[in-house]
Order: structure tokens, then C-alpha cells, then sequence
């Protein structure tokens, strides 16, 4: 099921034109510019729609995105950390939900402390695959 959801972004050419936009706009910052827009992509996506369904819909877009600058597994390595970087929204992981009313949390809380870890993160895995890979 899952690999068909994928062949189907694939075969209706939606992770080409994905591929494309991330590519323009990140890759004028390099490598590095590029891992870092696959990465808020990512994380952006996996508050809405959760983290397997977003490695599932983006891992097509990583595959074409791949270049000789930009290995597949620092692309791979920076979709899974962006997935599993669910800070930014009360509904974008479990435990979230769990603590949100009995802890009195409001929304904004999760954005307010949410947003900058989600960058933090974001940044020290793009530097992490760039300087290790």
C-alpha cells in the first residue's frame, strides 16, 4: 500500500515538480542551503500529516532530488530527522496530545518553544551530515 502511494506521486509526475521547487529554492545556499529546505519541508509536512505518511510522500522527492553534490543518504538521513521533528504543534505526535489540556499548554506554547527547536534541530542535522558524510 504504501509503495503504491508512492509509485503514484511518481507516476503522475508530483515529486518532479516537488523535486524542482525544493531544488530552486534551496540550492542557491549550496548543499547545505538544500538539506536545510528538505529538512523544514519535511518537518513542516509531518506536523500536519504525520511522520510516516510524510517519509512515505517525500522519500520520491528525495530520490530525484539526489545529486553529485548531495548524496542520497545525507538527503534520507535529513527526511527522517525532519519527520520525527514534531515540536511545533500539539497534534504533531502522541505524547503532544497527551500533555496538552492536563498540562494547561495553549497552542501557542507548542509554536512559540516548538518553531525554534524544530530550526535548532534542523540546523545541527544539516551540519551533522555534511561534516560526518
Amino acid at each position: 500500500m504504501c509503495a503504491r502511494a508512492g509509485e503514484a506521486l511518481t507516476t503522475s509526475r508530483v515529486t518532479d515538480r516537488a523535486a524542482a521547487s525544493l531544488v530552486s529554492f534551496g540550492s542557491h545556499a549550496g548543499p547545505f542551503g538544500l538539506l536545510l529546505t528538505v529538512y523544514l519541508a519535511t518537518a513542516c509536512l509531518s506536523t500536519l500529516v504525520g511522520s510516516k505518511a510524510t517519509v512515505i510522500v517525500l522519500y520520491s522527492v528525495v530520490r530525484q532530488i539526489a545529486e553529485a553534490e548531495v548524496p542520497r543518504g545525507q538527503l534520507v538521513v535529513t527526511l527522517l530527522v525532519g519527520a520525527s521533528s514534531n515540536f511545533m504543534t500539539p497534534f504533531g505526535y502522541q505524547t503532544n496530545l497527551m500533555v496538552w489540556r492536563p498540562g494547561g499548554y495553549a497552542f501557542e506554547d507548542f509554536s512559540r518553544f516548538g518553531a525554534p527547536l524544530t530550526l535548532v534541530v534542523g540546523l545541527v542535522t544539516c551540519l551533522l551530515c555534511r561534516v560526518l558524510a
